[in-house]
């Protein structure tokens, strides 16, 4: 939680967040990631399906296409570029061999991420 509040910190939004926050929009993006969702539609059709889990996912907030919409239009995206270059760094130290560190390079198919990558949070 330490290194996603400093990546929050470091990419601050121009309002606000009063019910929505930012780990909120990570955690719907990420859920709708793993399930394969394929629009916002979607996306709030299946979290509103099993809204009795929400507070075991880390849900707080209201869940509505206008609130995903508004989150990913509003907030710089710049902030999930370089959360995801975290994780993959973070990633790369668990599978990379201790002996031979350059033995497990990653390969990401977005070259922003691969930029990223280098990026310090």
């Amino acid at each position: 939680m330490h290194t996603f509040r400093r990546c929050v910190a470091k990419y601050p939004g121009r309002y606000p967040t009063l019910t929505f926050s930012h780990l909120d929009q990570f955690l719907c993006m990420g859920f709708a990631q793993l399930t394969f969702r394929e629009s916002l539609r979607d996306i709030e059709t299946c979290l509103r399906a099993h809204s009795t889990k929400w507070y075991h996912l880390g849900i707080r907030g209201g869940i509505a296409r206008s609130t995903l919409v508004d989150a990913n239009e509003t907030r710089d995206e710049h902030f999930a570029i370089l959360l995801v270059a975290v994780i993959a760094r973070l990633l790369m130290v668990l599978i990379t061999d201790r002996d031979d560190p350059a033995a497990a390079k990653p390969q990401f198919k977005h070259a922003m991420i691969t930029l990223a990558n280098e990026a310090r949070c």
